[in-house]
């Protein structure tokens, strides 16, 4: 209960020294970046001249930093008070600012010195600067859309894209391709092979599939998807299908089949293989 009344006199102590300057254009929830990084603020309706915000930096496996902000009057000067990874917080106080524009600075600070906002149509622009470690100017720019924005347009194109990516790797396997078959995988790439041993890695993947080309001159593999799913919140998809191999060994032909499982990442928009998980179901021939 004292922290909550502590917190409601602290925010009265803001409202009494709120300004005048407009910052109604800050509001929203905003979105940069692509791939497996992304950056969001997320700023609540200025009442009174106190805008609040909090942001956050997440990938598809974590969220990797937060912060919390406001921009608020101290001492009769708008100023924007950021507190990264919920630590003490820091004061920068407004220098410039026009409609849609404001710019905060703080002199004694580390990095950054410069904190500017600019509203731009649609979007909304940050840029961060002063001077780096070795005392060169450093800027750096987020440039914001709402977060919306960022979701896929239209899921069913996507999903035309993965299924066209594996019908290459299939294509490229018939062909006994090394290059082309992992052209398709991340560099974190994983898979578990239908006898349940595991491989790390898009190179020993390449490896693993020359040495099997050498070994079965004739060895086909066939991956067919029965569905596949597009995430609405990150750049993620999942494949389910089914499989089908054959090959000619010492002992005569074998043919085998089964089911997967694919994670796809979207890295610098392309689709990669992230994991594959194969289950062998079914299998005819001498050496089965």
């Amino acid at each position: 209960m004292l922290a909550v009344i502590f917190g409601l006199a602290s925010i009265a102590s803001d409202r009494a020294t709120a300004g005048k300057t407009d910052i109604e254009w800050l509001t929203g929830h905003w979105c940069a970046g692509e791939g497996n990084q992304i950056v969001e603020e997320y700023w609540l309706p200025p009442h009174e001249g106190v805008a609040i915000g909090m942001g956050r930096t997440r990938s598809a496996e974590a969220t990797e930093g937060f912060e919390y902000f406001r921009v608020v009057d101290i001492d009769g000067i708008q100023s924007y008070v950021a507190q990264p990874g919920g630590r003490p917080p820091t004061v920068f106080k407004r220098t410039s600012g026009g409609k849609s524009w404001v710019r905060f600075e703080n002199p004694d600070h580390d990095f950054p010195q410069g904190i500017e906002y600019r509203r731009e149509g649609a979007g909304l622009h940050a840029i961060v600067s002063g001077a780096g470690d070795d005392g060169a100017e450093r800027v750096i720019r987020f440039d914001y859309s709402p977060c919306d924005s960022l979701a896929p347009v239209n899921a069913d194109a996507e999903v035309a894209t993965i299924k066209a990516i594996r019908e290459e790797s299939n294509l490229a396997i018939a062909r006994h391709d090394v290059e082309a078959v992992v052209s398709s995988l991340d560099e974190d790439y994983v898979i578990t092979i239908s006898t349940g041993d595991i491989l790390y890695g898009r190179e020993p993947q390449a490896a693993s599939w020359a040495d099997h080309f050498a070994e079965f001159r004739d060895v086909v593999y066939v991956r067919t998807p029965t569905d596949v799913t597009i995430s609405d919140a990150y750049p993620l998809a999942i494949e389910n299908g089914t499989w089908k191999g054959s090959r000619t060994t010492p002992n005569g032909p074998l043919n085998n089949s089964g089911s997967y499982t694919a994670s796809w990442r979207k890295v610098d928009g392309t689709w990669k293989i992230r994991s594959e998980l194969f289950v062998g179901l079914a299998c005819e021939g001498p050496d089965c």
